[in-house]
């Protein structure tokens, strides 16, 4: 309805006209994700990963298109995105990870701690050097990498700097992720969160009435976009 038209769409170049091309990648990649979630073999825990994932995807556009900001569906990949490590993480070590998983959706341990200590790396880590190999933009990749962490710097040897782009777009995931969490779209339960005081929503200068609108809203497109894709 949000896309309504006089017309039918009938072709591709029209579908692209009508949504422009990067919504149409957003839903794109959002499908193919969806796809590989539902048939992976480890149900119990890919219908967490992948309501998590598109709750987070969600949440970084209603933040973007409140802060009025031109990178909505830039902001919705990289958010959709952000968590790709775990899955491959799961269908590729299942053994290793599902421990990992398990323990941290009973609240024991936090999952990045988890991971550095049986794997020797974390899923943001690893998610940016996936997205890296497969050429994916350094605003995108460089944001998943400090999603947990946004204000933190490189090291020294690698020569790159963080652009403010980059940056603003990790504080983006960062937030989005807390609203997620907020409302138990994920493997755990709801957590009690004070989005008010979140260091993301200060650097992004979100008012608390905003957050207030935003978190309202995700829990309406939620319900909505699960449908899109079958959920």
């Amino acid at each position: 309805a949000y896309y309504g038209r006089l017309r039918n769409v009938t072709t591709l170049s029209d579908a692209v006209t009508v949504l422009g091309f990067s919504m149409m990648r957003s839903l794109a990649v959002a499908a193919s994700l969806n796809s590989l979630l539902r048939d992976g073999i480890h149900r119990k825990f890919v219908r967490g990963l992948w309501d998590h994932s598109l709750a987070v995807a969600i949440g970084g556009r209603l933040i973007c298109r409140k802060l009025r900001l031109p990178i909505a569906e830039q902001a919705f990949l990289a958010c959709l995105m952000h968590d790709l490590a775990k899955l491959i993480l799961l269908l590729r070590f299942p053994s290793e990870y599902e421990p990992v998983l398990e323990e941290a959706r009973q609240g024991f341990s936090v999952e990045r701690d988890l991971e550095e200590r049986f794997l020797g790396v974390t899923h943001e880590q690893l998610g940016a050097t996936i997205l890296r190999q497969w050429n994916f933009p350094s605003e995108l990749t460089e944001a998943v990498r400090l999603h947990h962490d946004p204000e933190s710097e490189i090291p020294a040897r690698m020569q790159s700097k963080t652009t403010d782009d980059e940056r603003r777009m990790a504080h983006i995931i960062a937030l989005a992720d807390a609203l997620a969490h907020s409302h138990g779209y994920g493997i755990r339960d709801a957590a009690r969160t004070d989005l008010i005081t979140h260091p993301s929503a200060d650097r992004l200068e979100l008012a608390p009435d905003a957050l207030t609108q935003i978190s309202e809203d995700l829990v309406r497109h939620m319900a909505e976009e699960r449908g899109l894709y079958g959920s």
